[in-house]
């Protein structure tokens, strides 16, 4: 009953499983009316399970969260699409202080809360976590900077921490801030000062990072020339972009780069071509999976040049 009380008031059927508890008790606790069997579980009665709940000493109520978020995590880890499984697992971290498996949890899950719509939600754990729980994992640094200044407008609070970012000794989180502080900089007008920063990123992209990187890097400063009118040089990036996709990548990201390169295209005049490259990038972007980078990115309101089809 005090684990049902932890899990909110309802124990789903699978949660009960991983945690072994008896299904002749758990009948037993319905047949009194402490439990209500509904879909995919039992409801646990509010007042009786807060009862429970309340007769046991802090320890053992912390060890009653450790035990549910350790068996979240391994209903996540069987089915790795159940976000509630792992939102849950989530949640029971940070109801024990364990920060760092939180900010695991959500390294794990990258992607799955912003593509299934839940992106408030995400920003709302990214800024939950302790700086020391993100320090090992600076994408989540960098989305909940970029989140924040997608909701909110850019701010302060997203600047410095991109800023802080953008001086990191890794050269690879550096060049990864400073991409999103030039989609900031496009937020706030300053189109200029984008394009200097995505340059500046695409160097250290050139230098240190991985070819995958390196193309992205390629398809952000394209995206920002298009804004520019800076045809030539725009379709350049993304053709430079497509090459190294093409032998290996993201099929999303090509996507985008095909779609960047034909509007490129079409500006100069060369409608066939353009055409060819919109075609390619509409029959890549039907095969993409739902939890795509490219959905993630959608989701996350990035303005990618497939907007623009």
């Amino acid at each position: 009953l005090a684990l049902g009380a932890v899990a909110g008031g309802r124990l789903a059927t699978r949660i009960a499983e991983v945690l072994s508890l008896s299904r002749p008790a758990l009948d037993s606790l319905a047949a009194r009316g402490f439990l209500t069997s509904v879909p995919d579980g039992w409801s646990v009665t509010p007042l009786v399970a807060q009862l429970a709940l309340a007769r046991l000493e802090k320890p053992a109520e912390r060890d009653l969260h450790r035990r549910l978020g350790a068996a979240l995590q391994a209903a996540f880890e069987a089915r790795p699409t159940e976000v509630r499984w792992v939102a849950g697992a989530i949640e029971q971290a940070f109801r024990v202080g364990d920060h760092v498996t939180a900010a695991r949890l959500l390294m794990r899950s990258l992607g799955l809360f912003v593509t299934r719509g839940l992106v408030r939600e995400y920003l709302g754990h990214l800024s939950g976590l302790s700086p020391a729980a993100t320090e090992e994992y600076p994408q989540l640094e960098l989305d909940r900077a970029h989140l924040a200044a997608r909701f909110h407008g850019p701010n302060a609070n997203s600047r410095m921490l991109l800023t802080r970012l953008a001086e990191s000794s890794d050269n690879s989180v550096a060049a990864a801030a400073l991409g999103e502080l030039a989609e900031v900089d496009l937020l706030e007008g300053d189109l200029q000062l984008a394009l200097s920063r995505a340059e500046e990123a695409l160097k250290l992209q050139r230098k240190y990072g991985t070819q995958p990187e390196r193309a992205r890097a390629l398809v952000r400063l394209g995206r920002l020339r298009i804004e520019a009118r800076q045809w030539p040089k725009a379709r350049e990036c993304h053709d430079d972009a497509i090459r190294l996709l093409d032998r290996e990548g993201d099929p999303a990201l090509l996507t985008e780069a095909l779609l960047g390169a034909g509007q490129c295209l079409a500006e100069s005049g060369q409608h066939a071509l353009a055409h060819a490259a919109f075609l390619r990038a509409l029959k890549l972007q039907r095969s993409l999976p739902p939890d795509s980078e490219h959905c993630r990115a959608e989701a996350m309101d990035r303005p990618i040049s497939s907007r623009n089809l």
